[in-house]
């Protein structure tokens, strides 16, 4: 494959090789401060389950009322990840990525409800600002998540379940009077005639958001938007959730307006599980590697490979023909920063997979599910095979909280 990209493609250097580690913020570290009650105080919603416990089992049924909506929380917070920064310079990280922060009905939190203001529950705009600062004075950078496809259905924005002041796009739908943000979304009648929307992959709770809509990308991307605000407040760039999903146009803006507020050291980290050289998505090959769109991408192509070869699947040259393909169709700036990841919050715990145990697919079983004595020899031994690979192997590794420690689960 011959790879045509710009000439002047440039990633920022710092990131070249960075260590990097993900945490999942309500499951880190609460936080010295935290005090029973302190979740519940930040956020109330009925259909919410607060463990008080940090090792009670996690939800997988909701209330019966609702049923599950990944709506339990443990209550980790900024401070509580600020507090750690030892550990995190015991393991010689250079970069934190973090899931979410922004606030949201869930736990996962990629189901935004307002872009500028860090959730209350992980201690808002003010712990942020603290978290910033210790970041920054320990020489740790961090990336945070943008979820720009889609928003919350209980958000600002939308405000479906009416729990924002303003009126919400949902209103207007309704005929309920204007809302400043009804042209971001699409709306439109059932066979029933009641409203209905355009939602993310048919979920009801992640309605999508036009990208061609000027009103939201000067809400995302202009001069007082959401990129230029995180940037100035201490990030390194961004996560795009989903970005195979957003238009090359939004792209190009975005990457724009990060380098414009970084001294271009800002990076663009893409959710794409393929090989990004040459992904074809909504009919044509996607502009991701090629200088304009992304700095690098997320390496699930470098985490398949590895764990396709420690399970067998494959002998070592064929790892190698592999992994030179990649090496071979992509720029050399975006190759040697490329976030190589063996588990990540979207895939099972790579221990758990090389260890043997087959998923059940079933969350009932899955969550009584654990390596015997054999089996957990066999993944840490693997475990420790697949890391010396990824700390040695070019590009940026990423390492997912827990599995430093051997952490299973599916």
């Amino acid at each position: 494959q011959i790879t045509v990209f710009c000439k002047d493609f440039h990633t920022p250097d710092w990131f070249k090789g960075a260590l990097i580690y993900q945490i999942f913020p309500d499951r880190f570290s609460r936080g010295k401060s935290y005090v029973e009650g302190q979740m519940e105080a930040a956020k109330k919603a009925d259909e919410r389950i607060f463990h008080d416990d940090w090792y009670e089992d996690v939800d997988i049924h909701g209330k019966p009322q609702t049923g599950y909506l990944a709506c339990d929380f443990y209550g980790g917070t900024l401070d509580g990840i600020a507090e750690k920064i030892p550990y995190l310079e015991s393991l010689h990280i250079d970069c934190l990525y973090l899931n979410p922060i922004f606030e949201a009905r869930s736990n996962h939190r990629y189901d935004t409800a307002d872009y500028m203001c860090a959730d209350p529950m992980l201690g808002g705009n003010e712990a942020f600002s603290r978290f910033s600062e210790q970041m920054r004075r320990s020489n740790i950078a961090f990336l945070l998540d943008g979820v720009f496809s889609h928003t919350g259905a209980d958000s600002r924005y939308f405000n479906k379940l009416g729990r924002y002041a303003e009126r919400g796009a949902y209103q207007t739908a309704e005929g309920k009077g204007s809302s400043e943000y009804s042209s971001w979304y699409t709306f439109f009648r059932d066979n029933s005639g009641n409203v209905a929307y355009d939602s993310w992959w048919g979920f009801a709770d992640l309605p999508n958001v036009n990208e061609n809509d000027l009103s939201y990308r000067d809400f995302i991307l202009g001069d007082n938007g959401v990129i230029g605000s995180w940037l100035k407040k201490g990030a390194a760039g961004f996560r795009l959730d989903v970005s195979d999903e957003l238009p090359d146009s939004f792209l190009r803006e975005l990457r724009f307006v990060v380098k414009e507020n970084s001294d271009h050291e800002g990076v663009v980290l893409g959710e794409v599980w393929e090989d990004a050289s040459n992904k074809i998505s909504y009919g044509s090959y996607r502009d991701f590697l090629l200088g304009n769109t992304h700095d690098y991408v997320m390496g699930y192509t470098f985490r398949d490979t590895l764990l396709g070869f420690l399970m067998g699947a494959f002998d070592a040259q064929n790892l190698n023909a592999r992994l030179e393909s990649y090496r071979e169709n992509y720029p050399p700036e975006a190759y040697y920063c490329i976030m190589n990841v063996i588990s990540t919050h979207d895939v099972p715990r790579a221990i758990t997979i090389i260890g043997g145990v087959s998923d059940p697919g079933d969350r009932e079983k899955q969550s009584q599910l654990s390596l015997d004595e054999a089996g957990l020899k066999k993944g840490l031994a693997l475990m420790r095979l697949a890391i010396v690979i990824q700390m040695g192997y070019v590009g940026s590794p990423c390492i997912y909280y827990g599995d430093e420690i051997g952490m299973q689960g599916y």
